[in-house]
């Protein structure tokens, strides 16, 4: 098959977009600004701009919306990055369940305060040994979303799951479908989303006095990004600094950070290095 990803980013997008609301609803982690459906949409939408599908990845990380959205571009871009066949004909399935280790590691790499319990423990699931195949990956990342209401101290007495897990799987039981041919989403629907009516809005719990979601591309060398990374952490949360392109002189970077004061958070990555899509959303 070639442009595989096209066709699972198309067929992905489509699943999120017809459950992005009560995606929404559900969306607690880091903050419930409920907009994990959108987010991942949009991020979708963005990965479907590239022509190969390292350009694809490479978009969507340069694109990502939100925390969601940035975290699942990061696995794409590792997992996509690790593909040394013809990148437009459909991966071998070992190649692929391979090229999950990677994902996981990156997305683990990029976050300065990794949570369990969230998309980053499916990721993890996935990387695990006992993952040969898609039929298996599906089986486990099926588990490890499960495994959120309980991990997750924001879901305690919810009897629900991570949004961001939750979307995770989606788009990954679509990728999925690409080598098993059988479509899961209907079954998980029925695990999660036909417990009852879902609270449009609720409390994550955490204490954070950010407001604004900062989202910025920025090119500079690797020991700068590293200082700067350090500073950034002092200024909010839910930071996560990802490599975007390393073929770029200077490397070029993906910014994620939750804050309250943005005009710090600019300046110092100004005396890091260049920056470009620059992208601020109220929390």
């Amino acid at each position: 098959m070639s442009n595989w990803w096209k066709t699972w980013l198309e067929s992905a997008q489509r699943v999120i977009s017809e459950r992005e609301q009560q995606l929404n609803a559900m969306n607690v982690f880091p903050v419930p600004d409920a907009d994990t459906g959108t987010n991942l949409r949009l991020t979708l939408q963005a990965a479907g701009s590239g022509h190969t599908a390292v350009e694809s990845a490479r978009a969507a990380l340069l694109d990502a919306r939100g925390n969601s959205g940035t975290l699942w571009s990061i696995w794409w871009s590792a997992v996509a990055g690790e593909l040394t066949q013809d990148r437009d004909e459909l991966p071998t399935q070992q190649a692929l369940v391979e090229a999950f280790l990677a994902g996981a590691s990156a997305m683990r790499e990029a976050l300065t305060e990794p949570v369990e319990g969230t998309m980053l423990s499916v990721a993890d699931r996935l990387a695990e040994g006992t993952v040969t195949d898609m039929s298996s990956a599906v089986t486990a990342a099926r588990q490890a979303v499960a495994l959120t209401s309980s991990q997750l101290k924001e879901l305690a007495g919810t009897q629900r799951v991570d949004s961001g897990a939750l979307g995770f799987l989606y788009v990954f039981s679509v990728l999925a479908e690409l080598y098993t041919g059988d479509s899961v989403t209907e079954e998980i629907d029925k695990d999660h989303l036909s417990s009852g009516e879902m609270p449009q809005t609720a409390s994550s719990g955490r204490d954070s006095s950010a407001a604004l979601e900062v989202m910025v591309s920025v090119q500079a060398d690797a020991t700068s990004m590293a200082i700067a990374r350090s500073q950034l952490a002092q200024m909010g949360d839910s930071l996560s600094v990802a490599l975007a392109d390393s073929s770029a002189d200077p490397l070029l970077w993906a910014v994620h950070l939750h804050t309250d004061d943005p005009g710090a958070v600019r300046q110092a990555l100004e005396d890091t290095g260049t920056l470009s899509n620059w992208r601020t959303t109220a929390l």
